[in-house]
């Protein structure tokens, strides 16, 4: 058997197939970063369950990712609902750290998942999200203690957006504002120049800790 690595591998399925990367990852329920990842080696390996997914998806047997399959096989051909019905799997949404004192998302994202969170494949589409717990005093009575901040990574502020930003080492949420002169990031007890700060991304969604 000539050894194909598994990113290689999974692009030249998806292709076959006629899928974009966007298209894939909503048939089996991930970002679409977690497809580039796999297809351009940044992920060297996935579990028994994603092999499982890609497999139905693609329409080839897991073992061809662990290299059981001696060859790669014309994949077998699916019903236009099948397909359909896969693009309604929920997409697991990482909650990848904390914030007020914690660390800026993606190096927490490299590090340890703590949980996920599941949205509908329409929903998250064509976004970047990624879940932070808040931490401390935040943006009452928005963000309270213990609650869960989905941020899009991607999306610039608008007047009056709530952002996760760093000022200094701390990691925190502020209201974002601006003027034809300014823009500045503010919260009941301070108000901070946006140039002073680093802004990760816009907070689209709070789940609520009620107890």
């Amino acid at each position: 058997m000539v050894e194909v690595g598994l990113g290689r591998l999974i692009k030249d399925l998806r292709l076959r197939r006629g899928l974009s990367q966007n298209k894939l990852a909503r048939l089996i329920g991930v970002q679409r970063s977690y497809i580039s990842e796999l297809e351009n080696g940044r992920r060297k390996g996935i579990s028994l369950e994603t092999a499982r997914k890609l497999a139905r998806a693609l329409g080839v047997e897991p073992g061809l990712f662990f290299g059981e399959t001696e060859a790669i096989p014309t994949p077998r051909p699916r019903s236009a609902i099948w397909a359909e019905l896969e693009a309604t799997e929920p997409v697991e949404i990482p909650i990848i750290g904390s914030f007020h004192n914690g660390p800026f998302p993606e190096q927490a994202a490299r590090e340890v998942v703590q949980e996920y969170a599941y949205w509908a494949s329409t929903k998250a589409a064509k976004r970047n999200i990624k879940g932070l717990v808040a931490r401390g005093f935040c943006l009452s009575p928005v963000i309270d203690e213990g609650d869960i901040a989905f941020v899009d990574l991607d999306l610039s502020p608008q007047n009056g957006d709530i952002v996760i930003a760093s000022i200094g080492d701390k990691l925190t949420a502020k209201r974002f504002k601006e003027d034809s002169k300014k823009s500045w990031l503010e919260s009941d007890d301070e108000a901070i120049d946006a140039r002073d700060c680093v802004i990760h991304g816009v907070v689209i969604e709070v789940c609520k800790r009620l107890r």
